[in-house]
């Protein structure tokens, strides 16, 4: 495994960028990693990935390993992979047309192999899906009667005609729909042997978390629940947060 990520490096690089910049570099062992969102999202997705390792992973299987990344955005995640797995095979999802341009131009930097790349929506149907961007490295979904004058209509694929062979890791990171996606799915998670969900409960939406852990332990999963973000210091006073009431990563494994 790799171990030469350095944070102090990351934040004397990230206190010379410019705010205003609509895209912005970091260099990564040699290699320029572009990111269009603020530096601090930037950071918190670095420490995450490269220092906390929350995707590091162990199986049974013998090499190559296979790796599906739902919501991967400008390809941190899959940076990660290759680096710490390069025999990996890496199937990667993004919605937003503009991070998907710069994942494939971070991908092509590094060079790496057997990375194929879906300009798509993960979800339970293939007949699109509207959202738009937050800004922050991810996307809302949108439901009818929200403002539509940023929307965009993106494609969408189902990802369970991925998970018909066996699979090592599974990431989902999709932005509030890794619930119906999960349960869409559900009869072939026995063929994945460690999942990664970021559980995402949007401010004033209906709490559905008993619902996704059910599903995973219908599978046989254990899981691990950890804070991915601090959305309310004082709950009991706060009540809700300003964008999310709760935002948790969800290790899942035999």
């Amino acid at each position: 495994m790799h171990n030469k990520y350095k944070l102090s490096i990351l934040q004397k690089i990230l206190f010379r960028l410019k705010k205003n910049k609509p895209i912005n570099t970091f260099r990564l062992n040699g290699k320029s990693i572009a990111y269009n969102f603020a530096p601090y999202w930037f950071k918190h997705s670095y420490q995450e990935i490269f220092e906390q390792k929350v995707y590091q992973f162990t199986t049974k299987e013998h090499l190559p390993y296979k790796i599906v990344d739902c919501g991967s955005n400008i390809g941190l995640s899959i940076i990660y992979y290759k680096l710490n797995y390069p025999n990996s095979t890496v199937i990667g999802f993004e919605a937003d047309p503009v991070t998907f341009q710069i994942l494939q131009q971070n991908i092509s930097e590094f060079q790496f192999k057997d990375v194929s790349l879906y300009q798509k929506a993960v979800w339970v149907h293939e007949k699109g899906i509207m959202f738009k961007p937050n800004g922050m490295g991810g996307s809302i979904r949108l439901t009818s009667g929200e403002d539509s004058s940023s929307n965009i209509l993106c494609k969408t694929i189902r990802l369970r005609q991925f998970l018909g062979t066996h699979i090592d890791f599974l990431k989902i990171d999709i932005e509030g729909a890794e619930i119906e996606v999960l349960q869409d799915c559900a009869d072939l998670l026995n063929n994945v042997d460690n999942i990664f969900i970021e559980y995402h409960c949007y401010k004033g939406q209906q709490l559905q978390l008993d619902i996704l852990l059910e599903t995973l332990k219908a599978s046989n999963f254990r899981y691990y629940i950890r804070q991915a973000y601090e959305n309310m210091k004082l709950p009991f006073v706060e009540k809700t947060g300003i964008y999310m009431d709760m935002q948790l990563n969800i290790f899942c494994f035999r």
